[in-house]
């Protein structure tokens, strides 16, 4: 009876444990979805570990009492064997609240690689978008930079003038299509 209630002293003990776990993988979740923070993943790898060592120590114990039960041991009586019985229920009990937090946090951290990289490919858009803006304009700078003699709007007095416009109808026209497509 000693050993039972040792044992299922310590078995009862995983479940707040657990329980902690599984709050904090609520508040990790709001801190992914809700606002993004890059500091979540330390975090998430923190209790991926937790729920490793909670395994590694549950396992061994599950199959011990699994072989406890199955076969008839001269050192327990037939009601210890029934008290058993309910340490064992506790450990699978355990075993599967841990395998599902296990699941529960691997999905968490593709949550978290999904919305990294999305918020990557919509930082690479902008950049595009506005390294498209600033090469347009340079290419008509570029143009009208050039000094040939026969230049159709060399001779013109609002060169200049027309050349700055064309720059920012360029640039204004690519900017409002990226408008359009909400790559800006």
């Amino acid at each position: 009876m000693l050993a039972y209630l040792l044992i299922d002293a310590i078995v009862d003990e995983y479940l707040p444990l657990l329980d902690t776990l599984s709050d904090q993988m609520d508040s990790l979740e709001d801190q992914i979805f809700a606002d993004f923070q890059a500091e979540a993943v330390e975090d998430i790898f923190r209790i991926k570990k937790e729920l490793l060592i909670l395994r590694r120590a549950v396992m061994p114990l599950r199959d011990v009492f699994n072989t406890l039960l199955r076969r008839e041991q001269p050192l327990f009586s037939r009601e210890t064997h029934t008290y058993f019985q309910d340490v064992f229920d506790h450990l699978i009990r355990v075993a599967d609240t841990i395998d599902t937090l296990r699941d529960m946090i691997g999905s968490l951290m593709d949550a978290f690689l999904s919305i990294s990289g999305n918020r990557m490919n919509l930082i690479m858009k902008r950049l595009t978008s506005i390294f498209t803006i600033l090469m347009s304009v340079t290419l008509v700078a570029g143009i009208y930079g050039m000094n040939f003699d026969y230049m159709p709007e060399l001779k013109w007095r609002y060169g200049y003038v027309g050349a700055l416009l064309s720059m920012v109808l360029v640039g204004l026209a690519i900017f409002s299509y990226f408008r359009r497509i909400k790559w800006l």
